[in-house]
């Protein structure tokens, strides 16, 4: 099934009963016009795929394979925004190898 023709006949009418957008009005043809923005687009399952992914751990690397993208890099410059912070990560790795409690001897 092409997209135009799975967006038209699944997936908008899917939103209108979920109540995400408006019932269709007819245009001058009698043929469904419905209101979206990109917002409400099937373009954003792949946003989300890639936001859980990347909130659950996968590289950039991966997730750019996954997506079909030719280059890291094109995949980081759309999704660095959804990238979990790594501040704590790195924290807990440097503390954990440089800060590791040790016995010292006491010197008696």
């Amino acid at each position: 099934m092409r997209a135009r023709s799975y967006s038209e006949t699944v997936w908008k009418p899917a939103l209108v009963k979920a109540g995400v957008i408006p019932e269709p009005t007819k245009d001058p043809r009698g043929r469904r016009k419905y209101t979206t923005t990109r917002r409400e687009g099937t373009h954003q399952c792949r946003h989300y795929y890639a936001s859980v992914t990347l909130a659950d751990g996968v590289s950039i690397k991966e997730l750019s394979e996954y997506l079909g993208h030719h280059d890291p890099s094109v995949t980081l410059s759309i999704y660095a925004h959804m990238l979990p912070s790594s501040h704590d990560r790195a924290r807990k790795a440097i503390g954990a190898r440089w800060f590791k409690p040790r016995a010292v001897p006491d010197g008696t």
